[in-house]
């Protein structure tokens, strides 16, 4: 289970949302950073951005979860808001595509979030 909280400092929204199907994507933009030392040895670094890219795409949605994400995300226009994932990260970022291009049957709906943040580090 995936969980999406507004605004992110104090949540005031929380929606729980069932996995999204695995396969989604993680954009990573890394960049290799090559170096020369004086014996004449090739170094290489790569660095990760903090800023990364999730492709999120939640199927089988039902209508009343469809609701409530539909209401987070209204009221989450241009803030920032949380998403804890599978794997208990939590990250703080905002929504960059127009995520309410309904698609699916009368049972089930199908969304994709194209969802921009950064992991939070979170102290033990």
């Amino acid at each position: 289970m995936v969980t999406l909280t507004y605004p992110y400092v104090t949540p005031t929204q929380t929606v729980i949302l069932p996995n999204p199907n695995l396969g989604d994507a993680s954009q990573h933009e890394n960049k290799v950073k090559f170096g020369l030392a004086a014996t004449g040895r090739v170094y290489s670094y790569i660095k990760t951005p903090t800023l990364r890219q999730l492709l999120l795409n939640f199927t089988r949605l039902s209508y009343t979860q469809m609701n409530d994400l539909k209401n987070l995300l209204y009221s989450a226009v241009n803030a920032e808001f949380g998403y804890l994932d599978h794997e208990s990260q939590q990250w703080k970022g905002n929504c960059i595509n127009d995520p309410f291009e309904e698609k699916g049957s009368k049972n089930f709906q199908v969304i994709t979030l194209e969802f921009v943040g950064v992991i939070v580090e979170v102290e033990p």
